[in-house]
């Protein structure tokens, strides 16, 4: 009786999906990326993988599936899923987030010089404190550097002083990211812990230190701005900084440019908003929070209209028009 119980489940649990998709119902994204494209012969031996990816991005119930995955992980285990290995892109569940707090991390930032980057590095969530979500391989880059910082700001100044030479006014924003903002939501241990703190210190000791006109570090803006909740000024649960946030580092790039252009006090609307935190959506678990909304109010400038809209990889987000 118990084998056929365990039978029955196991060709449910196998089965079930196909059955659904023999009847017509079809997977949507849900995750903060779109579906995997069909493979092509180009690709090589890749496309074996492409295509095992293909058909589980597809798979009915996967959403369901990686919902229940992520409380469960949460839940009974206390641990965060990890659905953005590389090596395990195309397990219907992700693949189980190793302990990384009993790893010893890099003492100070490495040099990976020479090793090309390919986009957004990784998906990695790490939980922090009070709620708040970070991205742990921005807090990697910090520790594992593509050049060091003096070669970094050589050739930023280099590009300003050609860029200058063609006649040109030329200015590099350089805004900082969250955890240079908020550490103090970081958890205690994690993989970066010791290396990070010293890799931000070497960045932003150069770029603060360059004597170059045109480079302009809004770290020292944000942190003179900066306030707790509810006053914050990136999301808690995204990897950005909010309009409060991105307000206030256009008033100082339009104070650097120096163009007789001011934000005023009382032409900055504040107010509260809802968002869906991206990384919450990399957890397969979209959560909902609000934060600060500052718009620009102007004579004569056409009112910002807001409207929500469904990301093509998957997600909620908003759409601002002027």
């Amino acid at each position: 009786m118990r084998r056929t119980l365990f039978a029955v489940l196991g060709l449910a649990f196998f089965f079930t999906p196909v059955a659904l998709r023999a009847v017509g119902v079809t997977a949507h994204p849900f995750e903060n990326r779109p579906l995997t494209t069909f493979p092509k012969a180009s690709q090589g031996w890749d496309a074996f993988d492409q295509a095992t990816r293909f058909f589980v991005d597809r798979l009915p119930l996967r959403e369901q599936a990686v919902h229940a995955n992520t409380s469960i992980s949460r839940q009974v285990f206390h641990t965060e899923p990890n659905y953005g290995a590389a090596n395990a892109a195309a397990l219907p569940f992700g693949a189980p987030k190793h302990d990384d707090r009993r790893r010893p991390a890099a003492a100070g930032p490495q040099t990976t010089a020479g090793i090309p980057a390919k986009g957004q590095p990784g998906t990695t969530v790490l939980p922090g404190k009070d709620g708040w979500l970070f991205l742990e391989e921005e807090l990697g880059r910090t520790c594992n550097l593509f050049a060091v910082w003096p070669t970094v700001m050589h050739r930023w100044e280099r590009l300003a002083q050609i860029i200058r030479a063609s006649g040109r006014r030329v200015s590099i924003v350089i805004p900082p990211d969250k955890s240079t903002i908020y550490p103090e939501y970081l958890p205690d241990r994690f993989t970066e812990s010791t290396c990070a703190p010293k890799g931000r210190a070497a960045a932003w000791s150069a770029i603060e230190g360059s004597r170059d006109p045109s480079i302009l570090g809004l770290r020292r803006r944000l942190l003179a701005a900066k306030r707790p909740p509810p006053a914050e000024l990136y999301f808690p649960k995204d990897t950005h900084w909010n309009t409060k946030g991105g307000t206030l580092g256009v008033s100082a790039v339009l104070e650097h440019l120096d163009a007789g252009v001011r934000l005023r006090p009382d032409e900055v609307v504040k107010g509260r908003s809802a968002y869906t935190g991206d990384l919450t959506n990399l957890m397969g678990d979209p959560q909902v929070g609000h934060s600060p909304a500052w718009t620009v109010r102007r004579p004569g400038l056409a009112p910002m209209t807001e409207r929500p809209e469904d990301l093509t990889g998957g997600g909620k987000g908003r759409l601002l028009r002027r």
